[in-house]
């Protein structure tokens, strides 16, 4: 009689501790959590885009450490990874919304005649100033 209710006994604990570790892997911790819980990344994400952190004098982030303004770019300063890094701790993208171009893979006009990713950047003649104001309508380029 002992033994089947040890038996019993152990096949509980068994089942209760299952339940407790599936339920602790679907906790968010610090730095995984979303923003707005753990039910919020079952809402549409793309009606919650949000624009890159501001970095350097007027700049925009266009990576981890790219900060931009509209005369150039600065790749790898201190600073610009300390503000353009926290992007990473959000879930959904950042937005920008400038010209896209095509030197990088993804790419976005970032400042005169230069082209940037997330990851690098390099000049393109489609982003040039003088390129954008003569076709007349830049608004079908942006997405």
């Amino acid at each position: 009689m002992y033994s089947f209710i040890y038996q019993i006994m152990h096949q509980f604990i068994f089942i209760v501790f299952s339940v407790a570790i599936i339920q602790l892997s679907y906790a968010c911790y610090i730095t995984n959590c979303p923003i707005g819980g753990k039910r919020s990344l079952f809402i549409d994400n793309n009606l919650r885009s949000h624009q890159c952190p501001r970095c350097g004098v007027n700049g925009l982030c266009f990576g981890p450490s790219i900060c931009c303004t509209g005369l150039a770019c600065r790749i790898g300063h201190p600073s610009d990874i300390r503000q353009c890094s926290l992007e990473n701790r959000s879930v959904t993208p950042c937005d920008v919304k400038t010209l896209i171009c095509s030197a990088v893979s993804n790419g976005r006009c970032a400042a005169n005649g230069v082209c940037c990713s997330a990851d690098s950047c390099q000049m393109d003649k489609s982003c040039l100033v003088s390129n954008q104001e003569s076709d007349g309508s830049p608004e079908e380029r942006l997405a």
